[in-house]
């Protein structure tokens, strides 16, 4: 499962393993993120498995997700803008 863990900034309660988690997507087989962008060697922008010792922040980040259930409608790709607002 995809899973969500948060805690509020500036508390000091002791917390379990289970607080604050919620269970985004259950029934996975797998999960992968792409980065797209320029690297430190290449001029040109393409789709990257891992994103490190590269200046600033891909342009573009993808998801794909697989079910283990072969029945359940597939999922498209999750493609998502990066902006750097600083």
């Amino acid at each position: 499962a995809l899973a969500l863990r948060w805690e509020r900034l500036g508390t000091n309660a002791k917390r379990t393993n289970t607080d604050n988690v919620e269970p985004l997507l259950r029934g996975l087989r797998s999960i992968e993120f792409s980065y797209f962008g320029k690297t430190r060697r290449e001029d040109t922008a393409r789709w990257l498995n891992e994103w490190r010792d590269n200046p600033g922040l891909p342009a573009l980040v993808r998801i794909t997700v697989e079910f283990v259930d072969t029945t359940r409608r597939p999922w498209p790709d999750i493609i998502i803008p990066v902006f750097n607002s600083g």
